[in-house]
């Protein structure tokens, strides 16, 4: 543990060593890259991440950061080589990019301003086993890769419970979600959840002032082990993951044929 302040007058690197630092005086970067890197676990704690020149980079490299205490900085943020940033405050940064084998995770916010979000890995909103919300407040656009992963952990079941924020985590989204390039949708189930119905339904992703998701995300509901005759879906206008019937062969048939007897006549 360190209770002082540490400052990258320099590009530097701060080496966990495969251990874990905790520091509680902050970490200054003023127009130059400060690299976590070497393993293990690096704890900011009571003061945050701070640097006021441009290009003032974070690169979390194959190491874990956690973000304790809000954090604002003057450039862009890079996790890569299975990093993970668990960011529980709330985080500015002019852009964000979390390569195909990392994680952004937590239950604070990344407010990335006009800049993008380049979300190549894993999107974890919350710390399981508890509800917790996830925020993007910046207007610019979260692009998900075709192996990124958004995650999200359901709590309670039955009916419509897109009102109850103890139901299941949620994306507090403001700009645009694009996932034109792919990215699914994975749902978790700790409890378990068991008895799911059609009608069951969960407000996932909470658009805000005009937020928007673009393109088709994939879904993995298999942690529900719903029953037979239902499925999961996800309604892009509203964020909200359902639960629906299948319908029945027989009534697909019959649908098929009136179809094809109104396109013969």
């Amino acid at each position: 543990s360190y209770a002082g302040q540490i400052t990258a007058a320099t590009h530097a690197t701060i080496n966990a060593g495969g251990g874990t630092l905790t520091g509680t005086g902050g970490l200054v970067k003023d127009g130059t890259t400060l690299t976590i890197a070497g393993g293990g676990s690096v704890i900011v704690n009571s003061t945050g991440i701070s640097g006021a020149s441009a290009s003032s980079d974070l690169v979390v490299d194959g190491t874990t950061l956690v973000v304790n205490a809000n954090s604002n900085y003057n450039g862009p943020t890079t996790v890569q080589n299975s990093g993970v940033l668990v960011a529980n405050a709330a985080v500015t940064t002019t852009q964000m990019t979390v390569d195909s084998n990392s994680t952004l995770s937590g239950t604070g916010s990344i407010d990335n301003g006009a800049g993008l979000v380049t979300l190549g890995g894993a999107l974890i909103v919350g710390n399981a086993p508890t509800v917790a919300d996830f925020e993007i407040s910046g207007t610019g656009s979260t692009v998900l890769g075709g192996t990124s992963t958004l995650a999200f952990d359901l709590f309670t079941r039955g009916g419509d419970l897109t009102g109850d924020a103890t139901s299941a985590d949620r994306l507090r989204l403001f700009g645009t979600l694009n996932a034109t390039l792919g990215g699914t949708l994975v749902l978790g189930n700790p409890a378990p959840l068991s008895g799911f119905a059609a009608g069951d339904e969960w407000l996932l992703v909470d658009l805000q002032g005009g937020a928007s998701i673009t393109g088709a995300l994939g879904l993995n509901f298999t942690a529900l082990n719903l029953g037979p005759g239902l499925t999961g879906s996800f309604d892009n206008g509203t964020g909200v993951f359902s639960i629906i019937a299948v319908p029945e062969p027989a009534r697909v048939v019959l649908l098929l044929a009136g179809i094809q007897a109104v396109l013969l006549r």
